[in-house]
């Protein structure tokens, strides 16, 4: 499947490890709305460690929203109240961008690696959200709450002050955490997928003049061919001097 909702070119395809097939028209996850295809146990190896990633990413991301959800509704008695709306609009925009991001980067680390686009659109999805991560871990703006909102929240002397530091120190280090966990990703598919790369050209090795692995060309047309050559007479030009060998050339000025 290439785009969420989408039906699959294939219905299965083989998974990393070569032992069985991946059903992409088994729609799991997430639990409940079941969008897209989505299973850690048909994976293994550097693939697995690649998933797994951004899937703890995924997780890490989900609970910060609900954590800052929490923390800006407490927080109401201090700041401002918009930012509960804020808030709620952060979790309806960067869980679905998480679940974009994820699915691509499994989709890309699990199906034929000649597939660059997919790969592509994961490595620039993930890019923003690390910029997007890196950022809200830091600042205090609106409904994020960064390392420095942990200043602002010590001037309170209300005991609700306090809970709300303990959440803030929660949010900052689950969107650094985040943010290294997008980082090393988009490092790993470079290797994923050049382990699959070699692994699918042995599979599909091929004589280098057909280039069948850049080209969708049936090996059974050259099967079918025969060889055939071709004889031609000398031509009377090759007699000349110009368009002979120098061992030619040598062995006409003996006879003369």
């Amino acid at each position: 499947m290439n785009v969420i909702g989408q039906a699959p070119d294939t219905v299965t395809t083989s998974n990393p490890a070569g032992s069985s097939t991946i059903d992409w028209n088994d729609f799991n996850f997430p639990p409940g709305l079941r969008l897209m295809h989505f299973r850690l146990s048909e994976l293994q190896g550097p693939v697995k460690r690649f998933v797994l990633c951004i899937y703890l990413s995924f997780l890490i991301v989900f609970a910060v929203l609900i954590i800052n959800f929490l923390s800006v509704i407490i927080q109401t008695k201090y700041f401002k109240g918009i930012n509960v709306f804020y808030s709620i609009l952060n979790i309806f925009v960067f869980i679905p961008a998480c679940g974009f991001t994820l699915y691509k980067g499994y989709n890309g680390a699990c199906r034929r690696p000649r597939e660059n686009m997919t790969i592509l659109w994961y490595r620039i999805c993930q890019a923003v959200l690390c910029v997007c991560w890196i950022c809200f871990s830091i600042w205090c703006a609106g409904p994020f709450d960064g390392w420095v909102q942990i200043k602002h929240l010590k001037r309170e002397k209300a005991g609700a002050a306090n809970f709300c530091i303990f959440l803030t120190v929660l949010e900052a280090l689950g969107y650094t955490a985040s943010f290294f966990l997008g980082v090393i990703g988009i490092i790993n598919i470079s290797v994923v997928c050049a382990l699959r790369y070699s692994r699918w050209r042995r599979k599909n090795s091929a004589p280098s003049f057909l280039c069948l692995s850049r080209f969708d060309v049936s090996t059974s047309f050259f099967a079918n061919t025969h060889t055939c050559l071709l004889y031609t007479s000398p031509s009377p030009r090759d007699s000349c001097a110009s368009r002979m060998p120098s061992s030619a050339c040598k062995k006409k000025k003996k006879k003369k």
